[in-house]
């Protein structure tokens, strides 16, 4: 498998409050993960770092091949991740309320588990076909899913989240399964990127060029080039064995 990732400030922010990693356990499965702290809430910079390293330690440690038991140890560490999140802001002046989202995919035998608190997304390209495989955790789309009527941008705090990691002691993941096949792509993003890459934008960049590493650079620099007002990342990966 390939896997590749970058994330930058982007070039109208001084800051970036993106993290990103991909870590791997003792039985040679990827957990890869993406993380994009609460801009609004100050401390939010080091939220997203303290998920993805407390994450990552744990599941390098960890021995599992089967993707139901990682979806039991996930609901475990994500609490302890929380609760990392909000004693970290508990001896921070004025960061009590730091936050962040995260969205991640582990595979393990061509069987992929997506999990996500958040709008940062998870997408799986199959076929020339991009799908977005995470909820977007706001406002407009938790009501939307409620009442079964669809919210636009002109609802009130329609894109406020939902679900994030930090300030509440409960945190609630969103999961989902998909199959990953020979020549799927698994793309993971903050949601800076999609602010101005539409999906069809992102197949076409995906698909133009063959490695993990150029894929994502194709990304980054599309983003840039039209001036992307947040952070962005971009997390590649590919199933290329015969």
């Amino acid at each position: 498998m390939q896997i590749a990732y970058q994330t930058s400030a982007g070039p109208l922010r001084t800051d970036n409050q993106d993290a990103v990693g991909v870590f791997y356990n003792t039985k040679k499965a990827p957990l890869m993960m993406v993380a994009d702290g609460v801009t609004s809430n100050p401390g939010s910079q080091q939220a997203s770092q303290v998920v993805i390293q407390y994450l990552g330690a744990q599941w390098e440690i960890s021995h599992f091949d089967d993707l139901k038991q990682v979806q039991a140890w996930l609901v475990s560490q994500v609490h302890l991740a929380n609760q990392a999140v909000i004693e970290t802001g508990r001896h921070q002046p004025g960061a009590a309320q730091m936050a962040t989202t995260l969205v991640l995919a582990v595979v393990i035998d061509h069987q992929l588990l997506i999990a996500n608190a958040g709008d940062s997304k998870a997408y799986i390209l199959h076929n020339h076909e991009l799908n977005q495989l995470s909820f977007d955790h706001n406002l407009k789309n938790e009501l939307s899913r409620e009442q079964g009527k669809v919210y636009d941008d002109s609802l009130p705090q329609g894109n406020s989240l939902t679900r994030y990691l930090g300030v509440n002691d409960q945190v609630d993941l969103e999961f989902n399964y998909g199959n990953f096949f020979l020549e799927d792509v698994i793309f993971l993003t903050s949601d800076g990127l999609s602010k101005v890459l539409s999906d069809d934008d992102i197949v076409n960049i995906i698909e133009h060029s063959h490695s993990a590493a150029q894929r994502v650079e194709d990304l980054m620099a599309a983003a840039v080039k039209l001036n992307v007002s947040d952070n962005i990342t971009a997390l590649i990966a590919l199933d290329d064995e015969s």
